[in-house]
């Protein structure tokens, strides 16, 4: 198999390359042959082959779930904001629990990519992450030569299981905030007026309408992953 750095795998096969460069286009077909000095097997080129593949949709799924994290993070950020001026009770306790979400959305983004180390030089991360369990089984598949052996499929196993536990945690999570916005949007009424954004009413408008836009707004954000 060939891998050039920052792309994916290619078997050897014959292929078209096309490069573009503003109206330029230019074609060329070239043949990816096996290193010759190597007696490697069609199987065990496929084995690696279809392993790497299956080791990219994993590091796909997670990576989906950290960006739709990150950005559920910055939308709760950018909510407490609209409410910083109000001063009830209710927003009180409104605001309190989105610092809450916040808090649970960091533990769940560490779990993917593991915490924030300021530590300097060279270190070690005893923790184990969506990612380093994917990375090691990646750098294991990507080195073998005769097939995938008994360790790379264990790694596989184990970076699969962290990664699926993990988006069950996440998905669990955006399924309460649903349930938490639900709770939230049927309340009283609230003077609120924020100039620029039209899906929050002025000042007579009820909390209720408010809450609706923000549930409205986040449901594209806080949805279920494909596990």
């Amino acid at each position: 198999p060939l891998r050039l750095v920052g792309s994916e795998m290619c078997i050897r096969d014959r292929y078209k390359l096309v490069m573009t460069y503003g109206d330029i286009k230019s074609e060329q077909s070239l043949n990816v042959l096996s290193d010759p000095r190597l007696n490697v097997s069609q199987k065990s080129i496929d084995e690696v082959y279809n392993s790497s593949k299956v080791l990219e949709s994993y590091m796909s799924k997670a990576s989906d779930a950290v960006k739709q994290l990150l950005e559920s993070k910055a939308s709760l950020a950018e909510y407490q904001k609209l409410f910083k001026n109000d001063k009830s009770e209710e927003i009180k306790n409104l605001t309190k629990e989105m610092k809450d979400h916040t808090k649970t959305l960091d533990s769940l983004i560490a779990l993917y990519i593991g915490k924030e180390d300021k530590r300097q030089g060279i270190v070690r991360n005893p923790e184990n992450t969506v990612m380093t369990r994917l990375y090691a089984a990646s750098m294991y598949v990507g080195s073998r030569q005769n097939g995938i052996s008994e360790t790379e499929k264990n790694l596989m196993k184990h970076a699969k299981e962290e990664l699926e536990s993990t988006l069950i945690k996440t998905n669990k999570f955006f399924e309460n905030f649903k349930n938490f916005l639900n709770r939230t949007v049927a309340t009283s009424a609230i003077p609120i007026g924020i100039p620029g954004w039209p899906e929050f009413a002025s000042s007579t408008a009820s909390k209720e309408r408010n809450l609706t836009a923000l549930a409205k707004s986040l449901c594209f954000i806080f949805k279920s992953i494909p596990i």
